[in-house]
């Protein structure tokens, strides 16, 4: 079952909530967008409009949020009214994803029609395009899941590329799947104890990292220095695993795109006799050898010991081409094109960047944009800044509604697969946003 197909209601209206005073979507990428259009119900009775252009109400459908007064009006052409069904409002821009607790992790769902949010007492909210907070029964006012663990529990969250399931990856060294396709009471499929299966006590401080194969069937966990690649078509067994040298700690883990290979970030030399802690990018390539034989260390870089926290990031581009990786200690960002066959990587570009460092493993530093022409970096001062690949520049052609009086706060959550949107955390007031960027064309 396709998520678009899910909730095929009467659409019902999405209201933008006690959020920034921002501007409209900007829906025309020229320079100068024209003025705002009437009002719905004077554009449609001007004329009668709507009973000698039918069709006139499908073309716009898709832009107009509020369905009040679209439903009262297609209601009188019964042809058009069925057909208009099939179209979901858009996300409002500059929505506010209300929860009743401070949100932490947000991710789009592959269809971009579904949101899930996770608050600081380890519940998952679930937003539809449609509706908002997705409803249903069994007393439960929104649609959330009642994730058992402790408080800030929730680690990682993610959508599998299918857009079937939804796996979360708490502290406590447990996942869970989530089939995706129910409605709002999505239902527990599989529940793994990885703790269990490593057979050991392991610092989860930092708990675990996932990330699914494209076609969604294999999902990889990262737990301290155990790497174990999962079958989710069967109950979540373990097909390969390897273990990172006993002083080694992952803190990243990524498929790439073409499903050969899997990125893994870890830092080494936690030895009391070292002077220096050794920072790794591994590719760990098909056929996903249980020996270390398949995999291959292709940056490295010491430093210093003296700091606790680990302070590099990587982000891979959507097609699994490029890779920009963060190195905190010099504020600097390497883009790099990745070889054809996994075997190393070849520097593009080097540019400054004095990045805000996330508070959570899941939260990046740095994003690459949908259509990989950009590096989004989240910096300390100046807020999102886009650094354009094809200039090799930080650029300003790029507008975010939400930016404009609250640019030193928004860092980068999550960008949608569809329109021009994306979810932005804002530091001063701990929320997290749907707002939208353009791109300027200067001629």
């Amino acid at each position: 079952m396709e998520l678009n197909n899910i909730h095929q209601q009467d659409p019902t209206l999405m209201e933008s909530n006690d959020i920034h005073n921002q501007p409209d979507e900007i829906l025309d990428e020229s320079p100068h967008p024209p003025p705002s259009p009437p009002p719905v119900v004077a554009l449609l009775s001007y004329g009668n409009i709507l009973e000698q252009f039918p069709e006139f109400l499908i073309h716009v459908l898709s832009y107009i949020p509020d369905r009040t007064v679209w439903n009262s009006i297609a209601s009188c052409n019964h042809d058009m009214y069925e057909k208009s069904k099939a179209y979901l409002p858009p996300w409002p821009t500059n929505y506010k994803l209300n929860c009743y607790r401070e949100p932490r992790i947000a991710v789009w769902s592959p269809c971009g029609t579904k949101i899930a949010c996770t608050t600081h007492d380890s519940k998952i909210f679930i937003f539809g395009q449609q509706h908002g907070p997705i409803l249903y029964g069994d007393g439960n006012e929104f649609g959330w899941i009642a994730h058992h663990g402790v408080y800030n529990n929730i680690n990682d969250l993610k959508f599998s590329p299918d857009g079937r399931f939804l796996v979360s990856a708490d502290q406590d060294g447990i996942v869970r799947l989530w089939d995706s396709t129910t409605g709002g009471d999505y239902e527990q499929l599989q529940e793994w104890n990885i703790q269990e299966e490593i057979q050991g006590e392991v610092n989860t401080i930092d708990g675990m990292t996932i990330s699914f194969s494209p076609c969604s069937r294999y999902l990889v966990v990262l737990i301290f220095h155990h790497v174990l690649l999962k079958d989710v078509y069967n109950e979540g067994g373990t097909i390969k695993s390897l273990v990172l040298p006993e002083d080694e700690v992952g803190y990243q883990i990524e498929f790439s795109t073409d499903g050969r290979a899997i990125f893994i970030l870890s830092e080494g030399g936690w030895n009391d006799d070292e002077a220096t802690i050794n920072i790794t990018i591994k590719i760990w390539r098909r056929p996903f050898n249980d020996t270390n034989e398949g995999l291959f260390t292709f940056w490295s870089k010491p430093r210093s010991n003296f700091m606790t926290y680990h302070t590099i990031c990587f982000a891979l581009s959507n097609d699994s081409t490029m890779m920009a990786i963060h190195d905190l200690n010099i504020n600097k960002i390497m883009l790099c094109s990745i070889n054809t066959n996994h075997e190393g990587v070849t520097l593009k570009a080097t540019f400054p960047a004095n990045l805000d460092r996330p508070l959570l493993c899941s939260r990046l530093s740095i994003n690459f944009t949908p259509d990989d022409k950009f590096v989004v970096c989240n910096t300390v001062q100046d807020g999102l800044l886009f650094w354009s690949i094809v200039e090799n520049k930080y650029t300003d052609t790029i507008h975010v509604a939400l930016n404009e009086n609250n640019s030193r706060n928004l860092e980068v959550v999550n960008f949608s697969p569809n329109r021009r949107q994306l979810l932005v955390w804002d530091e001063l007031t701990c929320d997290i946003y749907i707002t939208s960027y353009i791109e300027h064309i200067i001629s």
